[in-house]
């Protein structure tokens, strides 16, 4: 565990839903700024899948929002799941809540750090 929360982390959140912003799920989430100014936090959601479902998301649909964590092991997901953080919606969550040692997870790799990087990039000039 980590003494201070820093970029590119992973944690588990409390993500809500777009459509009903009442209700939501806990998920991983990378961590990808950090405001000490109203003590919050921003991130990406990372959905994981069963490896038989990885061709649904090399469409060219998906290509555009979704990165494919490489390193997953240590980001602190499952290894024998496909995980991919979506790029196409940032949340907002409480710093407090994600310095919890019980929503700590992992984090991302350099590679990875760098991957999610140029695919926030991309999507940001096609949008």
């Amino acid at each position: 565990m980590p003494n201070r929360l820093e970029g590119y982390s992973v944690y588990d959140a409390f993500v809500k839903f777009e459509n009903n912003p009442q209700e939501g799920k806990n998920r991983p989430v990378a961590i990808v700024r950090i405001n000490l100014e109203d003590y919050s936090t921003q991130g990406f959601g990372i959905y994981s899948y069963k490896y038989k479902f990885e061709s649904k998301f090399k469409t060219s649909f998906y290509q555009k929002f979704l990165y494919k964590i490489k390193d997953v092991e240590e980001a602190g997901l499952n290894p024998k799941l496909i995980s991919y953080v979506d790029v196409s919606k940032v949340a907002q969550f409480s710093l407090i809540e994600m310095m919890k040692e019980t929503k700590y997870r992992g984090r991302l790799s350099k590679r990875d750090a760098h991957g999610l990087i140029d695919k926030y990039k991309s999507y940001k000039s096609l949008n």
